[in-house]
């Protein structure tokens, strides 16, 4: 079982630096050269002050959907807590490596069960926000007819994902299939979620959270472009940053790498800004992303050495 994991983790990776190596060969590594020599650096330290304030909105976010089960975990804690799954996340498709909080939670008295419904409710209010921020710019790309089409299948995919995991037969298929023994750990998931998916309160605030976390996001993407000397309206970027976040959610890559600049490349070049640009900028930022992901990592690592080695003491 782990080879085959460790197999599929490196097909993955193939993949997505496959996608990276032929968006580069089109591009030309002459052409990326020039561009990358003419970022000015110092726009790495506004870059930095968004990843900054994106933690302290995913711990907020956190915090208000943990509040209704009573449990006192600290907005600190809660901050690092949404860093290390996000780092984590990194290095697995399709987002899923941000579950590993659960078991962040779990030391705090919050059960498997409640902790991923926590986790799900923060994933399908992110996604419900990516979806209004994308939908606002579909007809920037597409016809009516065509930002129709796609709108619709985008609002059936977050309601039917949601139904999905609310539908009887899907969790009953789960619980016997994919946890089996592991089935009582989760108790209480489904519970906890219908709670918060009536709790339309909840579910706003949670929304509106995650709305202005991807509109903060969309900044470093925003800084990067004026680094390289490229002005390109905000909004803009917002929404092609929603619509590249949705696109990487596609599992074939290690968190959407190469399936993202790609979709980068091909909507900002449909808007006239050029391709050696947009690479770069995605370049620069994915090393961002994947340098602060391995301090992190690190940091926490070298906590739980610490904290182990004072329990023996």
């Amino acid at each position: 079982m782990r080879v085959h994991k460790n197999v599929r983790f490196i097909v993955k990776l193939l993949i997505g630096l496959a996608l990276l190596g032929i968006l580069t060969y089109k591009i030309g590594l002459k052409e990326l050269g020039v561009a990358f020599s003419q970022f000015n650096w110092l726009y790495t330290i506004p870059i930095a002050a968004v990843y900054g304030i994106q933690i302290i909105l995913g711990g907020w976010r956190l915090k208000v959907i943990i509040k209704s089960l009573k449990k006192a975990i600290d907005f600190w804690t809660l901050c690092k807590y949404h860093q290390l799954s996000w780092s984590i996340a990194l290095w697995i498709p399709g987002k899923i490596g941000e579950f590993s909080i659960i078991y962040l939670f779990k030391n705090k008295g919050i059960p498997l069960g409640k902790g991923s419904a926590v986790t799900v409710t923060e994933k399908i209010t992110s996604l419900i926000a990516l979806g209004l921020i994308a939908l606002s710019g579909f007809l920037l790309f597409f016809t009516i007819k065509e930002a129709a089409v796609l709108a619709g299948i985008l609002i059936i995919l977050v309601v039917g994902s949601v139904a999905a995991i609310m539908n009887k037969h899907v969790r009953l298929f789960i619980r016997k299939v994919i946890l089996r023994k592991y089935e009582k750990l989760f108790s209480g998931f489904h519970s906890t979620l219908k709670d918060y998916l009536k709790n339309y309160w909840l579910m706003f605030k949670v929304t509106v959270i995650s709305l202005v976390k991807w509109i903060i996001a969309s900044l470093s993407v925003y800084f990067a472009f004026l680094g390289l000397g490229v002005n390109v309206p905000f909004w803009i970027v917002v929404v092609i940053t929603a619509m590249t976040i949705i696109i990487s959610l596609i599992p074939i890559s290690i968190s959407g790498l190469g399936l993202r600049e790609s979709a980068a490349v091909v909507l900002y070049s449909r808007l006239g800004v050029e391709a050696p640009a947009v690479l770069v900028s995605q370049i620069i930022l994915l090393g961002f992303s994947y340098g602060i992901g391995i301090i992190t990592v690190w940091v926490f690592f070298n906590e739980f050495i610490k904290s182990k080695s004072e329990v023996k003491i």
